[in-house]
């Protein structure tokens, strides 16, 4: 992978991770399309969303709001569903 690439999330020359964050094609999509800033925001902002909704991460529907959220939150509306 290049030391830098263009983020599908903000449009800016940033650095990419340096892993994918999740596991599965949509952990690969994430490391591809979405810089380390865009994913530090997503990761504070998905502490607040949890609260406001009050979601028990163990269940998998909540799991399952919050990769919806996610995906609307980082620009990956036709992301894979894993």
């Amino acid at each position: 992978m290049s030391s830098e690439f263009i983020c599908s999330r903000c449009s800016k020359s940033s650095e990419p991770l340096t892993s994918p964050p999740l596991g599965g094609a949509l952990g690969m999509q994430i490391q591809q399309q979405i810089c380390q800033a865009c994913w530090a925001e997503w990761v504070q902002q998905q502490v607040l969303f949890i609260n406001h909704y009050a979601l028990q991460p163990a269940d998998p529907e909540d799991r399952k709001k919050l990769r919806e959220a996610m995906k609307d939150f980082l620009g990956l509306t036709a992301a894979p569903n894993s």
